[in-house]
């Protein structure tokens, strides 16, 4: 799990989990799972009662295991994995990297272009 993307859920568990009780503890006695430094933590009251709260979180959460985000409105960004709202059903990537990855593809484009075309 990047650290951006933990401490955005150690965040979002601090204030919004009823079960949080502080330092790093949750009231089903136990320590809550995203505070213990284990990348592949789960806990089902956050994924089912907390997590949804957050449109663009939940989508970053579940592209940490490999599953898709189910709902249609949020895609995650190929270029940095953040959750962004798509305009097209094609778009692949945030309004962020969209313009940085069109402009590395055009220069790749060139580069094979100007290699295939030196030798003429």
């Amino acid at each position: 799990m990047s650290s951006s993307l933990n401490k955005d859920i150690q965040t979002h568990v601090k204030d919004k989990c009823a079960t949080y009780a502080g330092n790093g503890r949750c009231l089903l006695d136990r320590p809550c799972p995203f505070f213990s430094g284990d990348e592949s933590a789960r806990c089902l009251y956050f994924e089912n009662s907390v997590l949804p709260e957050d449109d663009k979180l939940e989508a970053r959460y579940w592209s940490r295991f490999g599953l898709s985000y189910w709902r249609d409105s949020i895609k995650t960004c190929e270029n940095c994995g953040k959750g962004y709202t798509p305009n097209s059903n094609r778009q692949k990537y945030c309004d962020d990297c969209k313009t940085h990855v069109k402009t590395m593809q055009k220069r790749k484009e060139n580069r094979r272009r100007y290699q295939r075309n030196k030798d003429k």
